[in-house]
Protein backbone atom coordinates (compact mmCIF):
# COMPACT_ATOMS: atom_id res chain seq x y z
CA UNK A 1 0.00 0.00 0.00
CA UNK A 2 2.76 2.75 1.25
CA UNK A 3 4.65 1.35 -1.61
CA UNK A 4 1.89 2.37 -4.36
CA UNK A 5 1.40 5.53 -2.91
CA UNK A 6 4.61 6.68 -3.10
CA UNK A 7 4.71 5.04 -6.51
CA UNK A 8 1.56 7.69 -7.31
CA UNK A 9 2.97 10.56 -5.90
CA UNK A 10 6.59 10.43 -7.37
CA UNK A 11 4.98 9.62 -10.63
CA UNK A 12 2.32 12.62 -9.90
CA UNK A 13 5.54 14.88 -8.99
CA UNK A 14 7.28 13.84 -12.62
CA UNK A 15 5.08 14.66 -14.68
CA UNK A 16 4.32 18.04 -13.37
CA UNK A 17 8.08 18.88 -13.70
CA UNK A 18 8.56 17.49 -17.14
CA UNK A 19 4.91 17.84 -18.38
CA UNK A 20 4.61 14.39 -19.28
CA UNK A 21 1.04 13.11 -19.47
CA UNK A 22 -0.52 10.33 -17.13
CA UNK A 23 -3.09 8.38 -17.59
CA UNK A 24 -4.61 5.16 -15.76
CA UNK A 25 -4.07 2.16 -16.90
CA UNK A 26 -5.81 -2.10 -16.22
CA UNK A 27 -5.24 -2.83 -12.40
CA UNK A 28 -5.36 0.46 -10.71
CA UNK A 29 -1.81 1.68 -11.97
CA UNK A 30 -0.48 4.32 -13.31
CA UNK A 31 1.72 4.07 -16.60
CA UNK A 32 3.91 7.56 -18.40
CA UNK A 33 5.52 7.35 -21.89
CA UNK A 34 9.00 8.85 -21.66
CA UNK A 35 10.16 10.48 -24.41
CA UNK A 36 13.74 12.01 -23.72
CA UNK A 37 14.46 14.95 -21.98
CA UNK A 38 15.52 16.74 -25.52
CA UNK A 39 11.68 16.61 -26.35
CA UNK A 40 10.51 18.60 -23.77
CA UNK A 41 9.69 22.26 -23.75
CA UNK A 42 12.70 22.58 -20.81
CA UNK A 43 15.41 21.87 -22.90
CA UNK A 44 14.00 24.25 -25.10
CA UNK A 45 13.98 26.80 -22.74
CA UNK A 46 18.07 26.29 -22.03
CA UNK A 47 18.77 26.05 -25.43
CA UNK A 48 17.47 29.52 -25.66
CA UNK A 49 19.29 31.08 -22.99
CA UNK A 50 22.48 29.62 -24.19
CA UNK A 51 21.60 31.62 -27.58
CA UNK A 52 21.14 34.53 -25.41
CA UNK A 53 23.87 34.41 -23.52
CA UNK A 54 25.83 34.49 -26.00
CA UNK A 55 24.12 37.12 -27.84
CA UNK A 56 24.82 39.04 -24.29
CA UNK A 57 28.61 37.95 -24.69
CA UNK A 58 29.10 39.69 -28.36
CA UNK A 59 26.85 43.12 -27.55
CA UNK A 60 29.23 43.35 -24.57
CA UNK A 61 32.62 42.47 -26.06
CA UNK A 62 31.69 44.86 -29.35
CA UNK A 63 30.76 47.34 -26.24
CA UNK A 64 33.83 46.96 -24.18
CA UNK A 65 36.13 46.91 -27.49
CA UNK A 66 34.79 50.73 -27.88
CA UNK A 67 35.22 51.43 -24.63
CA UNK A 68 38.76 50.81 -24.17
CA UNK A 69 39.64 53.01 -27.20
CA UNK A 70 38.15 55.74 -25.22
CA UNK A 71 38.90 54.87 -21.29
CA UNK A 72 42.67 53.28 -21.03
CA UNK A 73 41.34 52.79 -17.39
CA UNK A 74 38.43 50.97 -18.24
CA UNK A 75 39.34 47.31 -17.29
CA UNK A 76 41.23 48.35 -14.17
CA UNK A 77 37.80 50.44 -12.87
CA UNK A 78 35.49 47.24 -13.70
CA UNK A 79 38.12 45.28 -11.64
CA UNK A 80 37.95 47.03 -8.79
CA UNK A 81 34.13 46.54 -8.98
CA UNK A 82 34.33 42.59 -9.32
CA UNK A 83 33.96 42.23 -13.03
CA UNK A 84 36.32 39.92 -14.84
CA UNK A 85 36.32 41.66 -18.63
CA UNK A 86 39.05 39.31 -20.26
CA UNK A 87 37.25 36.36 -19.01
CA UNK A 88 33.89 37.58 -19.95
CA UNK A 89 35.05 38.09 -23.44
CA UNK A 90 37.33 35.51 -23.64
CA UNK A 91 34.88 32.67 -22.68
CA UNK A 92 32.98 33.32 -25.32
CA UNK A 93 34.60 31.27 -27.83
CA UNK A 94 31.71 30.96 -30.42
CA UNK A 95 30.98 34.88 -30.24
CA UNK A 96 32.26 36.65 -33.69
CA UNK A 97 33.66 39.90 -32.67
CA UNK A 98 32.25 41.60 -35.30
CA UNK A 99 28.72 40.68 -33.95
CA UNK A 100 26.17 43.34 -35.45
CA UNK A 101 21.95 43.06 -35.49
CA UNK A 102 19.34 45.96 -35.90
CA UNK A 103 18.53 47.12 -32.51
CA UNK A 104 14.95 48.83 -32.40
CA UNK A 105 16.39 52.05 -29.85
CA UNK A 106 17.98 55.10 -30.66
CA UNK A 107 21.06 56.42 -29.20
CA UNK A 108 21.94 59.37 -27.94
CA UNK A 109 22.48 61.98 -30.24
CA UNK A 110 26.40 63.92 -29.86
CA UNK A 111 27.13 67.39 -31.37
CA UNK A 112 30.12 67.51 -34.05
CA UNK A 113 30.19 70.81 -35.38
CA UNK A 114 31.12 69.10 -38.72
CA UNK A 115 28.50 70.18 -41.54
CA UNK A 116 28.53 67.03 -43.30
CA UNK A 117 27.67 64.89 -40.43
CA UNK A 118 24.00 63.99 -39.79
CA UNK A 119 21.97 61.36 -37.28
CA UNK A 120 18.59 60.68 -37.71
CA UNK A 121 16.24 61.40 -35.10
CA UNK A 122 13.87 58.37 -35.09
CA UNK A 123 13.26 55.73 -37.31
CA UNK A 124 15.31 55.05 -40.86
CA UNK A 125 18.34 54.67 -42.67
CA UNK A 126 20.59 56.29 -44.63
CA UNK A 127 20.53 55.30 -48.34
CA UNK A 128 24.08 54.61 -49.30
CA UNK A 129 25.80 53.08 -52.81
CA UNK A 130 27.54 50.33 -52.69
CA UNK A 131 30.13 48.92 -54.94
CA UNK A 132 28.55 46.59 -58.03
CA UNK A 133 25.47 48.84 -58.02
CA UNK A 134 24.12 47.58 -54.77
CA UNK A 135 21.99 49.70 -52.44
CA UNK A 136 23.10 49.31 -48.77
CA UNK A 137 21.68 50.82 -45.44
CA UNK A 138 23.48 52.17 -42.21
CA UNK A 139 22.37 55.02 -39.59
CA UNK A 140 26.15 55.59 -38.90
CA UNK A 141 26.29 59.43 -40.31
CA UNK A 142 29.75 60.10 -40.42
CA UNK A 143 30.25 62.04 -43.83
CA UNK A 144 32.73 64.44 -46.13
CA UNK A 145 32.96 65.55 -49.45
CA UNK A 146 35.07 63.52 -51.78
CA UNK A 147 36.92 64.88 -55.29
CA UNK A 148 33.99 65.00 -56.93
CA UNK A 149 32.56 67.38 -54.44
CA UNK A 150 29.57 64.64 -53.68
CA UNK A 151 28.76 63.37 -50.17
CA UNK A 152 30.14 60.09 -49.01
CA UNK A 153 30.66 57.74 -46.10
CA UNK A 154 34.09 57.00 -44.61
CA UNK A 155 34.62 54.08 -46.41
CA UNK A 156 33.55 56.73 -49.87
CA UNK A 157 30.25 55.36 -50.83
CA UNK A 158 27.82 58.41 -52.27
CA UNK A 159 24.52 58.89 -50.52
CA UNK A 160 21.36 57.42 -52.63
CA UNK A 161 20.45 59.55 -54.21
CA UNK A 162 23.95 61.50 -54.87
CA UNK A 163 24.35 65.21 -53.88
CA UNK A 164 27.32 66.98 -55.17
CA UNK A 165 27.93 70.17 -53.38
CA UNK A 166 29.56 73.14 -55.44
CA UNK A 167 33.52 73.58 -55.47
CA UNK A 168 33.33 76.95 -54.36
CA UNK A 169 30.53 76.70 -51.57
CA UNK A 170 31.32 78.58 -48.28
CA UNK A 171 28.63 76.58 -46.46
CA UNK A 172 26.09 73.88 -46.18
CA UNK A 173 23.17 73.48 -44.26
CA UNK A 174 20.91 70.42 -44.05
CA UNK A 175 17.23 71.02 -42.76
CA UNK A 176 15.41 68.59 -40.78
CA UNK A 177 13.57 67.24 -43.89
CA UNK A 178 16.67 66.51 -45.69
CA UNK A 179 17.20 69.56 -47.99
CA UNK A 180 20.60 70.12 -48.93
CA UNK A 181 21.33 73.85 -49.69
CA UNK A 182 24.73 75.68 -50.55
CA UNK A 183 25.95 79.11 -50.59
CA UNK A 184 28.47 80.56 -52.07
CA UNK A 185 30.16 83.76 -53.12
CA UNK A 186 27.70 86.27 -53.96
CA UNK A 187 24.36 83.99 -53.94
CA UNK A 188 21.77 82.99 -51.70
CA UNK A 189 22.08 79.26 -50.29
CA UNK A 190 20.60 77.43 -53.58
CA UNK A 191 19.45 73.96 -52.60
CA UNK A 192 21.58 71.20 -54.02
CA UNK A 193 19.62 67.68 -52.87
CA UNK A 194 17.37 65.87 -50.78
CA UNK A 195 18.37 63.02 -48.37
CA UNK A 196 15.79 60.67 -48.38
CA UNK A 197 15.81 57.81 -45.98
CA UNK A 198 14.14 54.46 -45.85
CA UNK A 199 12.74 52.26 -43.18
CA UNK A 200 11.03 48.57 -42.96
CA UNK A 201 8.56 46.55 -42.02
CA UNK A 202 11.37 44.01 -39.73
CA UNK A 203 14.37 46.14 -40.01
CA UNK A 204 15.59 42.97 -37.78
CA UNK A 205 15.32 40.68 -40.49
CA UNK A 206 18.16 43.38 -42.52
CA UNK A 207 21.73 41.18 -43.38
CA UNK A 208 24.99 42.95 -41.94
CA UNK A 209 27.66 43.58 -44.03
CA UNK A 210 30.27 44.93 -41.28
CA UNK A 211 31.03 48.57 -40.73
CA UNK A 212 27.41 49.52 -39.58
CA UNK A 213 26.20 48.70 -43.06
CA UNK A 214 23.57 46.26 -44.10
CA UNK A 215 21.77 45.01 -46.82
CA UNK A 216 18.06 43.92 -47.98
CA UNK A 217 16.99 40.14 -47.31
CA UNK A 218 13.68 38.42 -47.49
CA UNK A 219 13.35 38.22 -43.92
CA UNK A 220 13.54 42.56 -43.91
CA UNK A 221 11.25 42.95 -46.94
CA UNK A 222 11.85 45.76 -49.64
CA UNK A 223 12.69 49.13 -48.07
CA UNK A 224 10.31 52.07 -47.85
CA UNK A 225 11.35 55.09 -49.16
CA UNK A 226 10.47 58.64 -48.19
CA UNK A 227 11.34 62.30 -47.18
CA UNK A 228 12.86 62.68 -43.42
CA UNK A 229 10.11 63.59 -41.36
CA UNK A 230 6.75 61.79 -43.61
CA UNK A 231 5.63 58.87 -43.15
CA UNK A 232 6.99 57.54 -39.50
CA UNK A 233 10.54 58.23 -40.64
CA UNK A 234 12.74 59.93 -38.73
CA UNK A 235 14.56 63.50 -39.14
CA UNK A 236 17.99 64.94 -39.83
CA UNK A 237 20.00 66.34 -37.16
CA UNK A 238 23.01 68.31 -39.17
CA UNK A 239 26.04 68.03 -37.13
CA UNK A 240 25.00 65.62 -34.62
CA UNK A 241 26.09 61.73 -34.84
CA UNK A 242 24.14 58.95 -32.95
CA UNK A 243 26.16 56.89 -30.16
CA UNK A 244 25.96 53.39 -29.69
CA UNK A 245 22.80 52.33 -27.81
CA UNK A 246 24.36 49.63 -26.21
CA UNK A 247 24.95 49.92 -21.95
CA UNK A 248 27.34 47.44 -21.03
CA UNK A 249 26.16 47.77 -17.55
CA UNK A 250 22.63 46.80 -18.36
CA UNK A 251 23.92 44.01 -20.72
CA UNK A 252 26.16 42.81 -18.72
CA UNK A 253 23.41 42.73 -15.90
CA UNK A 254 21.31 40.61 -18.16
CA UNK A 255 23.40 38.27 -19.28
CA UNK A 256 24.38 37.29 -15.72
CA UNK A 257 20.51 36.97 -15.43
CA UNK A 258 20.78 34.89 -18.14
CA UNK A 259 23.44 32.60 -17.01
CA UNK A 260 21.54 32.06 -13.60
CA UNK A 261 18.19 30.72 -15.45
CA UNK A 262 20.09 28.88 -17.55
CA UNK A 263 22.18 27.55 -14.66
CA UNK A 264 17.88 26.60 -13.11
CA UNK A 265 17.18 24.82 -16.15
CA UNK A 266 19.95 22.63 -15.84
CA UNK A 267 19.19 22.26 -12.22
CA UNK A 268 15.68 21.19 -12.88
CA UNK A 269 16.44 18.97 -15.56
CA UNK A 270 18.81 16.62 -13.59
CA UNK A 271 16.67 16.93 -10.82
CA UNK A 272 13.70 15.64 -13.40
CA UNK A 273 16.09 13.08 -14.45
CA UNK A 274 16.63 11.60 -10.90
CA UNK A 275 12.80 11.38 -10.35
CA UNK A 276 12.27 9.91 -13.58
CA UNK A 277 14.96 7.09 -12.77
CA UNK A 278 13.27 6.98 -9.04
CA UNK A 279 9.95 5.89 -10.93
CA UNK A 280 11.39 3.57 -13.46
CA UNK A 281 12.75 1.78 -10.50
CA UNK A 282 9.44 1.71 -8.00
CA UNK A 283 7.93 0.27 -11.20
CA UNK A 284 9.81 -2.84 -11.40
Amino acid sequence: MIRTIVFSVALVIAAAVLGYQVKQVGGGRESISVKGLAEKPIKADQAEWSVQLQVKGATIAEALARLRKEKPGLDQFLARAGFETAALVESNESVEPNFEEVEGSNGNLRSTNSQYDIAIEGQGFLQISLPGGETGYTRAGTMHLNAEGQIVTNEGYPLEPAITIPANATSVSISKDGIVSAATPGQPPQQVGTIELANFQNPAGLEARGGNMFVISNASGDPITGVPGSDGLGTIAQGFLEDSNVSVVEEMVNMILGQRAYEASSKVIRAADEMLQQVNSLAR
